[in-house]
Formats: structure tokens, sequence, C-alpha cells
């Protein structure tokens, strides 16, 4: 008896992955770095991932990456968080001003907490001027 190659349990199935999938894109997941960088890239009504090199990324979705990277930026981040806090701070000065117009003496201090653990944080002191 001659004993051929082994017969293997399962067999290797080819599917497409990425792009050739034809499947329009959703948004990159996540990255990760494996001698070269490489994203999770989430496609619209569809539940399989796909890991890509960032190279086709960079070729077929340039804005894309440009949006990916901007949104995970540490300066960036801290920069959209002290924006919202200031549109926080604005929309309570008017907020506490309407009906003021008529009243000039008053004052507004506010004082933001630009700590790491209080970030976006404010605290708004509205006092009427005596005199």
């Amino acid at each position: 008896m001659v004993r051929g190659r082994k017969k293997n349990k399962f067999e290797e199935v080819e599917k497409p992955r990425g792009f050739d999938r034809n499947l329009e894109f959703e948004k990159i997941v996540g990255s990760t770095f494996s001698n070269e960088t490489y994203f999770l890239v989430k496609w619209q009504d569809c539940t399989e991932l796909d890991l890509l090199p960032a190279s086709e990324l960079y070729e077929k979705l340039p804005q894309e990456m440009i949006k990916y990277y901007e949104s995970h930026s540490s300066i960036a981040t801290r920069c959209n968080e002290r924006k919202k806090t200031l549109e926080k701070v604005m929309k309570s000065l008017e907020q506490a001003s309407e009906g003021r117009e008529k009243d000039p003496d008053f004052t507004v201090q506010v004082k933001v907490d630009n700590s790491a653990e209080e970030s976006g944080k404010f605290t708004m002191e509205i006092r009427k001027q005596e005199g």
C-alpha cells in the first residue's frame, strides 16, 4: 500500500477580499502594524471586515485616510474638545444674557478647566455690579 498525500479535512475556499468584493466602503474600524500598517475596514451592508494594507487604502480612498488620521490624532482630539467647550460656554453666555441687554451692569466670569481629568468642563458666574 502506497501512502499518498494526506487529504485536508477542510477545503480552503478562495474568496474575494477587500475591494475585489465590490462593496461600498463604510468606515475604518482600526489599524495594526506588522511590517506594514494595515487597516480594518467595514463595508456597508456586510458583517465581515477586511484587513487591508495602508498602501491600498491610500491609493483608493485618500480622503477617508485623511479623515481617519484627523479623528485619531491626539492634537485634533484636544482641539475638538476645546472647541466643544467653547461652544458650550458661548451658548451658556447667550442664555444667561437673554433679557439682560437693558441692564449693562453685570459681569460674566468663565473658568475653563484644562486638566486632563476634567477636560471640557467650565464654570460660569454672572454678577450684577454694585454701584
